[in-house]
Order: C-alpha cells, then sequence, then structure tokens
C-alpha cells in the first residue's frame, strides 16, 4: 500500500510524529494498492439481510500492521469488503497514524493496576438482576492488569516522557488534519461499497475542548452518523454541550462491570443530551448478568449500534458463537420484528482457534447472524 501523491506513508508519518505542519502532506490522496485491486473487482454486496443491517467495527480485525507512522484504515477497509460487509464502525485510532512505542510499554500492569474493590452487591434492575462484580472490578479502566513489573527512576522518567510527547503529538495531529483526509477515507469507503456508519473514540479526561472538537468534525466528515464511545459518566456529564452544539449523536458502549454494564448508567446518561444513545453491547450486558432483550424492547429507540458477541454470565469469558449465553438469536429476531433501522456489528474478540484467521472468524459469525435472521 502506498500513497499515490508525492508523499510516501513513511514521509506522512514522520511528518506526524514530529509534528512538523501537515497542510502539504495531508493533500496528497490515500490509496492502498490492495483496496484499489478489491474495487477493481467489484464493490461488496449490501449486507442488510431480512431489513437488518449487518456489519463490524475495525477492532475484529487483529491482524492489522503496526509500522508506527503508517495508518490502518486501508487495511480495514480491505478486511471489511472481504468479510462481504457493507456497514463499518471505523475506531479513531486506526485513521490517526500508529505512535512510536513507549519505553517498557509491553511489560504488564505498572504500580499494580487497580486496588481490589469489594464485592458489589447485586440490584435488580427493569433489564434483570445485575450478579455481583467480582473483587477487582471497578467502575473505570485499569482492573485486571497483573502483576506489576518494577521500573527503576530512570525507566519511569523516560516512559513519562515518551508517553506525554506521543500523546501531544497525537493531539496536534487531531487539530491540523484536514476535513479532506476523512473525507477521502470517506470516498476510498464508499468505492469500496462500505459505508462507514459510526466513529469510535475513547475519550478521555486529558482531551482539551479543541480536541473534543476535532473529534465531531472529523466523526462528520468520516461520513459517520454517531461518535461510538467507552467513556465515563464524568466525561459524558462534559460531552453534553459539544453533542448538543453539533447535533451529533454520541452513542455509548458498556464493559462488564464497568459503566453501562446493566446498571441504570444509561438512563441517567440519556438525560443528559437528547443527542445521547447507546452502543449497545450483547455480550457484557450478558457477562454482567443483564438481559439484553429486555433491555432492547425498552429502549430501542435510543440504540444506533449493536455490538454482538457470545459471553458466558458472571463476567464472561468470551466465546464462539452459539456456545456462550448471550442471546443472540431472540435479539436478532427481535430487531427484526421491530425494522430495527441501526446496524448490527459483530465485534469478534474470542481467541483465534488454531490454524485460523480474525476474517474468518468474523465470516463465521457473519454467517451466524444470517441464519438467525432467516
Amino acid at each position: 500500500m502506498k500513497f499515490t501523491g508525492n508523499y510516501s506513508r513513511r514521509d506522512f508519518g514522520k511528518a506526524v510524529l514530529s509534528s512538523v505542519p501537515l497542510a502539504a502532506v495531508l493533500g496528497a490522496t490515500l490509496s492502498g494498492e490492495a483496496l484499489a485491486n478489491a474495487m477493481a473487482a467489484g464493490a461488496v454486496t449490501n449486507s442488510t439481510v431480512n431489513g437488518i443491517k449487518l456489519g463490524t467495527i475495525s477492532f475484529s480485525f487483529k491482524e492489522l500492521k503496526r509500522n508506527p507512522g503508517d495508518t490502518q484504515w486501508q487495511e480495514v477497509l480491505n478486511d471489511c469488503q472481504e468479510c462481504g460487509l457493507s456497514y463499518l464502525e471505523m475506531e479513531n485510532n486506526r485513521v490517526e497514524p500508529v505512535p512510536m512505542p513507549i519505553p517498557g510499554g509491553g511489560r504488564g500492569g505498572r504500580g499494580g493496576g487497580a486496588a481490589a474493590a469489594p464485592e458489589t452487591p447485586a440490584t435488580g434492575t427493569a433489564y434483570g438482576s445485575a450478579c455481583p462484580a467480582p473483587a477487582g472490578a471497578g467502575r473505570g479502566p485499569g482492573g485486571g492488569r497483573g502483576p506489576a513489573t518494577p521500573m527503576t527512576p530512570d525507566e519511569i522518567a523516560a516512559a513519562q516522557a515518551a508517553a506525554a510527547k506521543v500523546r501531544e503529538d497525537t493531539r496536534q495531529w487531531r487539530l491540523t488534519t484536514p476535513a479532506s483526509y476523512y473525507a477521502n477515507i470517506k470516498k476510498q469507503a464508499n468505492d469500496a461499497g462500505i459505508q462507514i456508519t459510526a466513529y469510535t473514540c475513547g475519550w478521555g479526561a486529558d482531551y482539551t475542548d479543541d480536541e473534543i472538537d476535532a473529534v465531531f468534525n472529523a466523526a462528520k466528515a468520516i461520513g459517520a452518523s454517531a461518535i461510538n464511545s467507552s467513556t465515563t459518566l464524568a466525561m459524558a456529564q462534559r460531552l453534553a454541550p459539544f453533542a448538543d452544539k453539533h447535533q451529533f449523536m454520541v452513542a455509548f458502549h458498556g464493559h462488564t462491570f464497568g459503566l453501562f454494564d446493566n446498571t441504570d448508567d444509561y438512563a441517567s446518561t440519556f438525560a443528559l443530551s437528547k443527542y445521547f444513545r447507546a452502543n449497545l453491547d450483547i455480550g457484557h450486558f450478558t457477562a454482567a448478568c443483564g438481559d439484553a432483550l429486555a433491555f432492547l424492547k425498552l429502549n430501542h429507540d435510543k440504540v444506533t449500534t449493536l455490538h454482538v458477541k457470545d459471553y458466558k454470565m458472571q463476567e464472561g469469558p468470551s466465546m464462539p458463537w452459539g456456545t456462550g449465553d448471550t442471546p443472540i438469536k431472540p435479539v436478532l429476531q427481535y430487531l427484526k420484528s421491530i425494522k430495527f433501522p441501526g446496524v448490527v456489528e459483530v465485534e469478534y474478540d474470542y481467541p483465534i482457534p488454531e490454524g485460523s484467521n480474525s476474517i474468518a472468524e468474523v465470516k463465521k459469525c457473519v454467517q451466524y447472524m444470517k441464519d438467525a435472521l432467516a
């Protein structure tokens, strides 16, 4: 894959990572050779089955190359097309350059991870009885990371400095990248028969106001109709005026025993903005002992996207479809009965079987959904 303009992808990455002006670099047209070849063979057919739009999220594809300075969106489009899917949720880190590695970044949980939390008692909700959260499952990131690996003071300082530089480089990239960059990705996706329906951003507390605005603008330019997000209630409160200003939907995604599991988090968050919605993950919802079908019957008009995977109750694990506890078939049949207008996405995350790959497994999951909708 390469640029079709006067700049190589490596030049592009160097420009991004050194924070030099990007206007000229980003003016080049991005195009992958593999994507061009795939498009020459014909765009994918519409992946709507009995009225239900079937798609996937870029997270499903596990074999993407991670060369610092390069981007991954071309590979994502190739993989989505190979799976025969015409609806795609694109994560922002697939269109942003892969950052330089942080020294010591692969050494496990620094600082021991989150402190063990007391068991959370089960509570009844309108969507089923929540199971107790196990010790160590807090309401936020950081739990379950395993033992810490000791670092020297010099290693800690180097890692902190590298992380700060990577974070600032990413911020400057978002602030200086023109809308035409995202519009080009939208065009290439459309040419391949793929509609980018959602843009994913895990908002952090370190986002500046200008950076939040930049993400909304990127989502609109790339053709998405919503920003899907795993974040905190505090960030949801902060995002509300931005969603109102841009008149653009933000759909919140839940994780097991975190914000937006099977508690009343969604109800309280919907009240913050008329543009707030749910990106319901029926796998995580089930793992927290929630009743995803009951939730949908009460809130289907607030759900823009479903992430589908098959989890066991009581904190998972993720299983090959049909072997877990997630009510995938009943949910799909219900969505068909109400003519659900959103997108139902494979979020592939169970271990890749020996001799297989993520594309092959996504295809199996897609066929499972097609059979359930027949």
